[in-house]
């Protein structure tokens, strides 16, 4: 009977065996930390600190970050300005670019001179034959016509000019050159005010002898009835924005957290209202507090094309700076 004899592996074969090991677990490092990756470049017009995930980076101007593949949470910040948040899917090989816009936090300037200047209206209405005419003045282009308006009020913003007149509201359609009333004698319209890019009109009416705000979309005929009102001077357009409204109100506490009815609740037994300064929100209905006055309130918000102004009871003006 032959003897069994064991085989023992030669040097070569074990040096053979640990190099395919060693090249295995190499290629698996290889490729998790050099192939499945892409990368990110942040910029701006300024420095900036960048969140990637759990790291934080300084920025100056721009960045550029190798990063696995799969989703990552990025958050820029620069002092003054709101956070910019955003996502991104990185996946083998790419290289994917963001341009960041910093937006300013709204800030008062101290005590301020109200501007002198006059406003430059873009539109004015001419008499003619029939009544009056609503002229482009840059061309002196006829737009449309009104048989009989006494005492008009116009604004304008976008392809949108709003008419007011004896609480009668026309809007008309330069684009198209075409206008109209919206409502009968039923609403008392008091006072009209079109965003800058015309996709939205602020009404303020009264209806059966009550007050109230109205935003209308002319582009899609739509009439959204805000549950909130505040006085005609104390309520603007945030300049260059559709949905955001500038707005100071009584009583700063009900556009806090906790909700409207818990608000009120506390507004009765808590303490006096403060009077505040907020940007209102038509899309998400959330309000920002940008200023609270304990005393000295303002009585009064200010649009022109020069900026924001506040106007307070000694003729005194703060300016709202919501642009560089």
């Amino acid at each position: 009977m032959e003897e069994f004899q064991a085989h023992n592996p030669s040097r070569w074969s074990v040096v053979i065996v640990f190099m395919v090991i060693f090249g295995l677990i190499g290629g698996i490092f290889y490729w998790a930390f050099f192939l499945n990756i892409g990368s990110v470049v942040v910029s701006a017009s300024r420095d900036f600190q960048l969140l990637v995930d759990d790291d934080v980076l300084e920025c100056p101007l721009r960045c550029q970050i190798e990063l696995p593949v799969g989703s990552h949470q990025f958050v820029a910040s620069v002092e003054g300005y709101y956070n910019e948040t955003f996502k991104r899917t990185i996946v083998i090989g790419d290289r994917l670019e963001v341009e960041l816009d910093f937006h300013l936090i709204p800030y008062l300037k101290d005590e301020v001179d109200f501007p002198e200047t006059e406003e430059e209206d873009e539109y004015i209405l001419k008499a003619s034959s029939i009544g009056k005419d609503l002229v482009r003045i840059s061309s002196g282009e006829r737009l449309v016509s009104f048989e009989s308006l006494k005492n008009p009020v116009l604004d304008a913003g976008g392809n949108i000019v709003s008419v007011v007149d004896e609480e009668r509201l026309f809007l008309v359609n330069v684009e198209n050159k075409r206008r109209r009333r919206l409502f009968d004698d039923s609403v008392l319209v008091q006072q009209a005010l079109v965003s800058d890019g015309g996709e939205r009109v602020l009404l303020h009416v009264v209806v059966d002898q009550q007050s109230q705000m109205w935003v209308w979309e002319p582009s899609v005929d739509a009439l959204t009835p805000l549950s909130e009102y505040e006085k005609m001077d104390r309520v603007v357009w945030f300049p260059g924005e559709d949905y955001k409204l500038l707005m100071v109100v009584d009583d700063v506490e009900l556009y806090k957290d906790g909700g409207l009815l818990d608000d009120l609740v506390a507004s009765v037994s808590g303490p006096e209202p403060v009077v505040g300064l907020i940007s209102f929100n038509l899309d998400t209905l959330e309000a920002e507090i940008l200023n609270e006055f304990e005393i000295g309130a303002p009585t009064r918000i200010i649009r022109l094309s020069d900026g924001v102004f506040l106007e307070y009871s000694a003729s005194e003006y703060q300016e709202l700076v919501v642009r560089e």
